[in-house]
């Protein structure tokens, strides 16, 4: 990483501790300037904020704490700092450090990585890459990647769901690794869908081609062509390819979900997905037999329930959501 965008914990500490002067505070908003930085620092204080109580109750070894912060650290950056050792931004240091250990307990990101994460269900996470390629994440998605982003590579890691609008280029092919797969594309659109759990990854291919392979055997692979889904079983490692009928995989995004003679069960599942919630209705209610055909256009979780109850003549409700 270049040294402007590698973070100095002692001057970030100092920030934070409400004890940097002018010219520190100057330092570390030039620091700030860049998209990447700037992300990763609100979701420190963010999670400072939230993991706060649990933290205090925890003693704190200064010099410990100090020693493994200064083994940390690159050169100074900033040599007009001549930044004091005081035991105080030490402990804030290793406060810091603790989130950021807490954040990312499994190395996903250092120093030399970039990550952002979406985590309001209500807003739409984008993330515009130095390539000019754009994802979109879906709720609880992280993306992560390397500061040196295109320089060589163009290469992501994906948890969760998102929309990737990849800008071309035939030298630098866009790469993305998820739950055991792995994704190249020269230029096209696609959604990529890894859940946790479910045994199963989907990818729905708007434009161009993208080429699908297995992380563990480069030789099971399959090329899938805009109007293709392609569906990867991490249990047995094979893939499977299917036509798409729609564009409800994107509802989660457009908030624009068709159906036509859909098995209702199949029709609530999408519908909570999209939004993010769960759909709860009478024991009583024979949901198996029941189909749907309907089109909802950006419209509120509150109407799309009204059309259900008006429907069927029962009470959709939503249940407890976390």
């Amino acid at each position: 990483m270049n040294a402007d965008k590698n973070i100095n914990w002692e001057l970030a500490a100092k920030v934070y501790a409400g004890e940097a002067d002018r010219q520190e505070q100057e330092c570390f908003e030039q620091w700030l300037r860049y998209p990447e930085n700037q992300q990763e620092w609100e979701k420190i204080m963010n999670e400072l904020k939230q993991v706060d109580h649990a933290l205090v109750n925890e003693t704190v070894d200064v010099d410990k704490a100090w020693g493994k912060v200064k083994s940390r650290m690159t050169k100074p950056k900033y040599a007009v700092l001549n930044i004091k050792q005081s035991v105080y931004v030490a402990a804030v240091v290793a406060i810091i450090l603790a989130v950021v250990f807490f954040l990312y307990p499994k190395g996903i990101i250092n120093v030399d990585q970039y990550l952002v994460e979406s985590v309001n269900k209500d807003v739409l996470k984008k993330v515009e890459l130095k390539d000019g390629s754009v994802v979109d994440l879906n709720y609880k998605a992280r993306l992560s990647y390397d500061s040196q982003f295109g320089n060589e590579i163009r290469e992501v890691k994906l948890e969760g769901e998102a929309f990737f609008d990849i800008i071309p280029n035939k030298n630098k092919p866009f790469v993305i690794l998820t739950n055991g797969m792995k994704i190249k594309v020269l230029g096209t659109s696609f959604n990529v869908k890894s859940t946790s759990g479910s045994g199963l990854n989907e990818v729905n291919v708007s434009s161009g081609v993208v080429e699908i392979s297995s992380v563990n055997d480069a030789n099971n692979k399959l090329v899938v062509k805009a109007g293709e889904k392609a569906i990867f079983n991490l249990t047995q490692h094979s893939f499977a390819k299917e036509k798409v009928l729609n564009d409800n995989y994107l509802a989660w995004k457009t908030k624009e979900i068709v159906f036509k003679n859909e098995e209702l069960s199949k029709a609530l599942g999408i519908i909570e997905d999209a939004y993010h919630i769960s759909i709860s209705y009478p024991e009583t209610f024979n949901i198996d037999e029941a189909k749907l055909t309907a089109t909802f256009h950006k419209h509120s979780i509150d109407f799309i329930l009204d059309v259900l109850d008006k429907t069927y003549h029962v009470d959709f409700t939503l249940a407890n959501n976390n």
